[in-house]
């Protein structure tokens, strides 16, 4: 039986909450400083510049590249990714943009200053088989099914890793959701994980910081409904 759970706590009605939004505001584009959590322009590097051209590449990968670059290092010039919006040479470079400054502005609009550790995605547990020059025989991979946006996991995950192993701990024994949440509950909020993933056939080390969150499970629902809230109408105002 399946086992899920978001961000290792029940919210299964967030994730369509916050990525659906009516499309009635199409081509609305709201100066930077009327979003509450933006800052003032700066002028950017060329790097950040180059990789917002980068979106639009006819290559996947140099797309894709550009995307994780602006999610490590783009926070600071959210203004400047919602600018760059209204002059975005396909849709694809739009919808990459609207995901990137979404991640920031709900990175701003809801600090991490709660005392419960909050890692930000959805996930199932699946069976796996390895054999790694370091790890052979079977385990219970966390499938990375969906990444909450705004949480630092969004940052640095893909949808389909899998998770194999938390800090030094493999997760052979890990049959349940629970067994992976208390892994992760093991550290504090804001302290940085080392995940080892599983992708495109490849295993990567990926630090990965945890958000705080409310520790009563009402208070923490509720927050992810304000959330849901708050990017359905950020997307709303860029026609999405």
């Amino acid at each position: 039986m399946r086992k899920r759970i978001i961000s290792l706590v029940i919210a299964a009605t967030w994730m369509p909450a916050a990525i659906s939004a009516s499309n009635s505001a199409a081509g609305l584009h709201p100066p930077a400083a009327t979003l509450p959590g933006t800052r003032q322009p700066e002028k950017a590097p060329a790097a950040i510049t180059r990789a917002i051209a980068d979106l639009a590449s006819a290559r996947w990968r140099t797309r894709h590249k550009a995307q994780q670059f602006l999610l490590l290092h783009g926070r600071r010039y959210l203004p400047l990714l919602i600018r760059s919006l209204k002059h975005a040479a396909s849709q694809e470079q739009a919808d990459r943009l609207k995901s990137i400054a979404l991640q920031f502005y709900l990175s701003q609009k809801f600090p991490s200053d709660g005392p419960a550790p909050f890692i930000g995605i959805e996930f199932m547990i699946r069976p796996l088989r390895l054999h790694l020059p370091h790890h052979h025989g079977t385990l219970n991979a966390a499938f990375v099914e969906q990444l909450l946006p705004g949480f630092y996991a969004a940052r640095v995950l893909s949808p389909g890793d899998l998770i194999v192993a938390v800090g030094r701990h493999w997760l052979t024994s890990v049959s349940e959701a629970d067994d992976f949440r208390q892994l992760v509950q093991s550290h504090k909020p804001g302290a940085f994980i080392t995940l080892t993933v599983l992708r495109g056939g490849k295993e990567l080390k990926i630090p990965v910081r945890l958000h705080g969150m409310p520790d009563n499970p009402q208070a923490q629902q509720d927050e992810l409904n304000r959330r849901a809230i708050a990017a359905k109408r950020f997307l709303v105002r860029f026609g999405q």
